[in-house]
């Protein structure tokens, strides 16, 4: 992933989230801070993927390729990203300046003077759908908002008929420009972590931070990789095939925890009812 000189970030983010209303297929919702939804463990023994993974909500209906980009309005809901559901191009969004429909975002959310919140959950894949994927590799997803904060809270799905399928490599990308970022991984989560912010702090729960190899923080930039590290895998004539995660705001805080836990250390709590409210409460 590429990413932008400091001079160059506000006009690429502003550029980014000018767009109107595409297409919508998500499941709005009016609360505000979810916690996380009810999870089952699994045994994940042989595979690089293990962590809670999560049943499929029942009011929201597998969608692909769901691109939503509004101006004045928050975006907020759940989306089921099913990779192998095949669409027509007749409901597709037309494609931006630097897609092809190899790399088309399986699900776009930009709000330009609002927030994004959003519940992701992440179809796995069988063997057999493979071949309907062809060169698309990853679940490619990407969350913005030039005047609001960002939240993605991204859940891997059991299958109770398929309990073995595991999800494909996730590519990830968050921006803000004058908001904070707060990324809910699943723990099946396992590859890069490429975090940027110019005025505000990065932070990781506990249970991120023991996963975590850091290699370096250079011009305002955090790298490091999130699960076991392999340095046998990045090869110079190989490409990571794995998941991979693009975090950048201009102003504010980034937060990073994994889906199944709560808030890492300095996020912000719900304000406690004072004397009175609770008194006149009904």
């Amino acid at each position: 992933m590429i990413l932008v000189p400091e001079n160059e970030l506000p006009k690429k983010l502003e550029a980014e989230s000018s767009t109107d209303v595409v297409a919508s297929t998500s499941a709005p919702e009016n609360s505000t801070h979810d916690p996380p939804p009810t999870y089952t463990p699994f045994d994940s023994s042989g595979s690089s993927q293990s962590g809670a993974r999560f049943p499929l909500p029942r009011d929201v209906k597998p969608s692909n390729f769901t691109s939503l980009s509004i101006g004045n309005a928050a975006i907020k809901g759940t989306w089921v990203v099913d990779p192998t559901l095949v669409i027509p191009k007749e409901f597709l969004a037309p494609l931006a300046k630097d897609e092809t429909e190899e790399n088309r975002k399986n699900l776009l959310l930009e709000s330009k003077n609002g927030s994004v919140d959003a519940n992701i959950f992440v179809m796995p894949m069988r063997a057999d759908a493979l071949a309907v994927i062809k060169e698309r590799k990853r679940v490619i997803i990407r969350c913005a908002s030039r005047n609001g904060s960002v939240t993605a809270r991204i859940h891997d799905v059991q299958l109770p008929s398929h309990p073995n399928d595991l999800r494909p490599p996730l590519q990830v990308s968050l921006h803000s420009l004058n908001g904070a970022i707060n990324l809910h991984l699943p723990r099946s989560y396992r590859g890069p972590l490429r975090i940027r912010t110019f005025n505000g702090s990065v932070r990781f729960s506990d249970a991120v931070q023991s996963s975590l190899t850091q290699f370096s923080e250079v011009d305002r930039v955090k790298r490091n990789f999130l699960g076991h590290f392999d340095p046998s895998e990045f090869d110079a004539s190989v490409q990571w095939a794995g998941d991979e995660l693009d975090a950048e705001t201009m102003n504010g805080a980034v937060r990073v925890y994994f889906d199944d836990e709560g808030s890492p250390p300095g996020a912000q709590k719900p304000k406690s009812p004072g004397f009175l409210e609770r008194l006149f409460r009904f």
